[in-house]
């Protein structure tokens, strides 16, 4: 099994006249807390991609009610869709995202690492490591 997965998500920007757009979701075993959520060159400000790190349990939870109390919440929306709200000093965006495309990746980020073994799969040594180079 790969230890790093990547799924398309069909999303769309909760806004006049947005139009649909395909994101994708990362997750890496190597991080095993963390989805990363990859935004196409043109739905940003700036016109380049944009990625967002957030814990998965937001995305595994968010799914079936509101979780989150940061940058980052997500929430169940109209029937087929999951809410994704990321917040920035620029401001705030809502992207709606297909709700069967996320249960697919969240199925599979948990078949690559269970819920509850993420600390099992963390590099301590290497972490502290890290942490001590850039002290």
């Amino acid at each position: 099994m790969p230890n790093t997965i990547t799924h398309r998500v069909r999303a769309q920007i909760v806004a006049d006249a947005s139009q649909p757009f395909t994101a994708r979701l990362r997750y890496d075993a190597a991080d095993p807390h963390a989805v990363r959520a990859v935004f196409p060159a043109g739905i940003s400000l700036d016109g380049t991609e944009t990625t967002w790190a957030f814990a998965r349990d937001l995305l595994t939870d968010g799914r079936l009610a509101p979780a989150g109390a940061g940058a980052v919440r997500v929430w169940p929306g109209a029937p087929g869709e999951v809410m994704l709200e990321l917040g920035a000093p620029e401001g705030v965006a809502i992207v709606a995202l297909d709700a069967a495309d996320v249960a697919a990746f969240v199925e599979a980020a948990h078949a690559v690492v269970p819920p509850g073994e993420e600390l099992g799969r963390l590099d301590f040594d290497e972490a502290l490591a890290g942490l001590l180079r850039n002290a």
